[in-house]
């Protein structure tokens, strides 16, 4: 089962089998918003348009709706590097990296998702000023130093134990 990306990149999500599949279609801030309960997750397949990404200046963005469970918005785990966007046991919104000499960084909001209303998040690697913030709803909601290289040819995740909508990811 496929779930079309309408950018010039056709950068596709998957899931494995029907039965898996999140709920899409669904209204949404951008488009159709799809729905994770907790058990599905969608996978798209390695492709240089994507292995590329943490090499440098990059930003995650999504509009959330989270219920009031932990679970990853988006993850890219590598054999020596990865980065993940998701909410932590708090609601607090985590963006986790580990660069390819092993060095492990994470940058925290202060302030809980669960229950919210949609919530725009964007996690970034600003390599120029070398720093990560977190934004939610425009906000500057924390930040660290981070200078390292985070990319890597694994699957683009979506989803992992999120329950709630995701939309414009």
């Amino acid at each position: 089962v496929w779930f079309e990306d309408s950018t010039t990149q056709k950068n596709s999500a998957h899931c494995a089998t029907s039965s898996d599949c999140p709920v899409a279609g669904l209204a949404g801030q951008v488009d159709g918003a799809i729905q994770f309960t907790g058990s599905q997750m969608l996978d798209v397949y390695s492709d240089p348009s994507i292995d590329s990404i943490g090499s440098g200046s990059f930003t995650i963005q999504a509009w959330i709706k989270p219920e009031n469970a932990p679970g990853e918005i988006l993850a890219k785990f590598g054999a020596d590097s990865h980065y993940m966007l998701w909410l932590n046991d708090e609601g607090h919104l985590d963006f986790d990296l580990t660069d390819r000499q092993g060095v492990y960084t994470t940058v925290q909001s202060l302030t809980s998702l669960f229950g919210s209303d949609w919530t725009h998040v964007a996690a970034v690697v600003d390599a120029d000023l070398q720093t990560s913030p977190l934004y939610v709803n425009g906000d500057r909601a924390s930040g660290l130093d981070f200078t390292g290289d985070v990319s890597n040819d694994g699957m683009l995740e979506l989803g992992i134990n999120y329950q709630g909508l995701l939309d414009n990811v």
